[in-house]
């Protein structure tokens, strides 16, 4: 088959969803990439599954600037027991922060960043250079305000199909 699938999804909880989907379409013969971030590509691959994250979408040429963004923030979000790398939390962090200060500038990124954390990331640019490079053409995500959201929306910009699959945690 010819159809490429970005199933993209975050944290140990949200990729539980996906990853029997994920088996199906690989089974299926689809060509499938599992997008699992933060929490979710150790976890993914404890599982045995084969997973991109941060790390493996940011260029050669962007490394050092990303990596050098993300050690502006690694000091509050790294945890050495997660399971995620350095290298990760670095991308991760540096691609992220680098959006903010795109779309905000300076001051008004280290503002939001202060008052909600993370979660004032929604790396839309990102997500739609990754989608485009890859051509994918379905995107599958779970539910998330940040990576997830941003994929959906950069798939909605490049008018590639896209679907949301909702969990249902609650406290």
């Amino acid at each position: 088959m010819d159809s490429k699938i970005a199933f993209v999804s975050y944290g140990g909880g949200h990729i539980n969803i996906v990853l029997p989907i994920v088996k199906r379409c690989r089974d299926a013969g689809f060509d499938v990439d599992l997008i699992a971030l933060t929490g979710a590509n150790p976890h993914a691959k404890r599982l045995g599954f084969k997973t991109l994250g941060y790390a493996d979408l940011i260029s050669a040429q962007d490394r050092k600037k990303i990596t050098d963004l993300g050690k502006v923030l690694i000091d509050q979000n790294f945890n050495p027991t997660s399971g995620i790398t350095i290298d990760e939390t670095l991308c991760y962090l540096g691609a992220n922060w680098s959006e903010n200060i795109a779309r905000y500038g300076i001051n008004l990124a280290q503002d939001l960043y202060n008052k909600i954390g993370r979660h004032s990331f929604l790396p839309i640019t990102f997500f739609e250079s990754v989608l485009s490079q890859k051509n994918y053409d379905l995107v599958v995500t779970t539910n998330s305000p940040k990576s997830e959201r941003a994929a959906l929306i950069a798939a909605n910009k490049l008018r590639i199909p896209s679907i949301r699959i909702e969990d249902l945690f609650f406290d």
